[in-house]
């Protein structure tokens, strides 16, 4: 691998990071919230 193909991998690897975080963050969030409204999350006792 050359230096140049390298340095294209890390900043595509940086623009697809914040993205890929984010969508995991609301699809996580999204999956609690639908867990604590249906019931099945016995940790929340409200």
């Amino acid at each position: 691998m050359r230096e140049e193909d390298k340095r294209r991998l890390m900043v595509a690897l940086v623009r697809v990071a914040p993205i890929v975080a984010t969508v995991t963050l609301i699809v996580g969030f999204t999956v609690f919230v639908i867990l604590v409204l249906t019931g099945h999350s016995g940790t929340v006792t409200r």
